[in-house]
């Protein structure tokens, strides 16, 4: 896998507005005024585990520590970086434990990561709306 260099400064900032579907994820890196587009299809999955795979992949593109935002629209993400697992939500859980893992390690790497869920911030909601368009009508 190609990795990115975004900038060679440690205390550097990168946003991360991702879509997933069940079957594909989209994703823009923002750092300054650089943008990296991402996309990938992922066959048999559910939504949470192509979205747990896209994070993934876009954040080891990232080669050193950085301030990150996470920016979705995907509520069970939500509940990953805040640990409040329901009961009623645990299959979900238990199906992609590996994969929390993994990303929850990957975020332990970096100086600093937020998550924010996309109606939260309208001026990233265009750019969320394109990539919803990008998995919705399968353009990568």
């Amino acid at each position: 896998m190609k990795k990115i260099i975004l900038n060679i400064n440690k205390d550097f900032f990168v946003k991360i507005i991702i879509y997933a579907a069940k079957d594909r994820y989209s994703a823009v890196l923002i750092s300054d005024n650089r943008t990296k587009r991402v996309s990938k299809r992922i066959n048999k999955n559910s939504e949470i585990k192509t979205l747990l795979i896209g994070l993934i992949d876009c954040i080891k593109k990232i080669k050193f520590p950085v301030e990150l935002e996470i920016i979705s629209n995907n509520y069970d993400l939500k509940k990953i970086m805040e640990n409040s697992f329901n009961y009623s939500d645990s299959h979900k859980f238990i199906e992609n434990k590996k994969l929390i893992i993994e990303f929850n390690n990957i975020l332990l790497q970096h100086n600093y990561f937020s998550f924010t869920h996309s109606e939260e911030r309208e001026k990233d909601h265009k750019i969320f709306n394109e990539l919803f368009r990008d998995c919705l009508y399968k353009r990568f």
